[in-house]
């Protein structure tokens, strides 16, 4: 049993390597409302912390990978927009026309672009 102090709550080792387990899968930017369902397929603590093998946990990791890219993509279009924004207050008074999403499509287009020259 591991002491929380004198006088202090006794919890067991599983407890203590729970708490690190919850800790980690904060630290990967999961929430506690998914944590809350997948932390009982996870082994290990600390570094260790490995997921046990399960079609629901993929399932939910996959959900939630699929959620964390599309706000990275809302992100990426938010500072593409803010960068047009910057790039027109410092030119002047509407001397550029910059859209966003014109931006976008062009960053999109760069990796197949790329893909094209390595393969010629």
């Amino acid at each position: 049993m591991v002491a929380g102090g004198v006088g202090g709550p006794r919890h067991g080792e599983g407890s203590v390597e729970r708490v690190e387990q919850i800790r980690a899968l904060l630290k990967a930017g999961l929430g506690t409302e998914v944590i809350r369902e997948i932390v009982p397929c996870f082994q290990g603590a600390g570094s260790e912390v490995r997921p046990i093998v399960d079609a629901e946990l993929v399932t939910k990791l996959t959900r939630e990978l699929a959620d964390i890219e599309e706000r990275i993509d809302t992100l990426a279009r938010n500072r593409d927009a803010i960068r047009c924004y910057l790039a027109e207050a410092a030119g002047g008074e509407g001397r550029h026309s910059c859209h966003p999403e014109d931006e976008q499509a062009r960053m999109l287009s760069a990796p197949r672009r790329l893909a094209g020259t390595m393969t010629a």
